[in-house]
């Protein structure tokens, strides 16, 4: 399926969404279809309410065609949940990423794909919760399941030792976050190349640790190398590369302390 700008998501939701309210059997699975595609530009345009709406429609239409524990359903709530993440919702995110690791561990086996998938959705929810411990014990499970299973340099499991790095960060355990964005990054630039978006978010994010150690220098160098890898690859005007311009203003101030207010995405 061909993507769907922004404004022309906008016209169709409506629309999908008095749809949805009248389909009830799996003929109309295409529906569902159409509405997730159209929910994931929305999100993709930052319009978060009405792409929650829409996953919300979607979830619907799938649970009662298919039933509450098929594949698709179970992909469908996982969906949801993150439109409610995103919404800012995080506790309702929760309990559905909960729903979802739930079932997909009777279903599947604990080590499958898409159970991992949804441990991490659930650790990043509790992580916006404030419940750092619990999010760091899931991150280090899936870390250790995905080295063993994927490898080192598997891209999910880069992913997972940045979100494992950003949970310790949150608990204060600044030199292990460290060390893990650095591994991290390494990681990345040598499986994307050193200016993919993850490697510039992973290259930010070890910044921000070294910012947290005090190493403020090296922290506002790393900062720069993205700004300027982000004013090259998407240009000065991007969303990116004014948050970035922003890391370097922040990084350190002249008396050398750090900024504040900082902020790290998580993959």
């Amino acid at each position: 399926m061909t993507p769907t700008s922004g404004s022309a998501a906008r016209l169709l939701a409506p629309h999908l969404l008095v749809a949805a309210e009248h389909t009830a059997n799996e003929r109309n699975r295409h529906l569902a279809d159409a509405v997730d595609h159209i929910s994931q530009s929305l999100t993709e345009a930052g319009d978060y309410g009405s792409a929650l709406q829409l996953r919300h429609a979607a979830h619907e239409i799938t649970a009662r065609s298919l039933g509450p524990d098929h594949a698709d359903t179970l992909y469908s709530r996982n969906n949801l949940a993150n439109a409610l993440d995103l919404f800012g919702r995080h506790q309702e995110a929760a309990d559905l990423h909960h729903q979802v690791l739930t079932a997909r561990e009777r279903i599947l086996r604990a080590d499958h794909p898409d159970t991992l998938l949804s441990r991490s959705n659930l650790a990043n929810a509790l992580d916006h919760l404030g419940r750092h411990q619990e999010a760091a014990d899931h991150h280090r499970h899936i870390l250790t399941a995905r080295d063993r299973i994927l490898g080192p340099n598997h891209i999910h499991t880069l992913h997972s030792r940045n979100n494992l790095g950003l949970a310790l960060g949150y608990l204060g355990h600044h030199q292990e976050a460290a060390d893990l964005h650095r591994e991290a990054l390494v990681g990345y630039e040598r499986v994307l190349g050193a200016n993919h978006p993850d490697s510039l978010n992973s290259r930010n994010n070890l910044a921000l640790a070294l910012d947290d150690l005090g190493r403020h220098r090296e922290a506002a160098d790393l900062h720069q190398q993205v700004l300027s890898a982000y004013e090259q690859v998407v240009g000065h005007d991007h969303p990116d590369t004014l948050h970035s311009d922003t890391e370097v203003s922040r990084s350190s101030d002249e008396d050398g302390t750090p900024g504040s207010d900082k902020h790290s995405s998580q993959l």
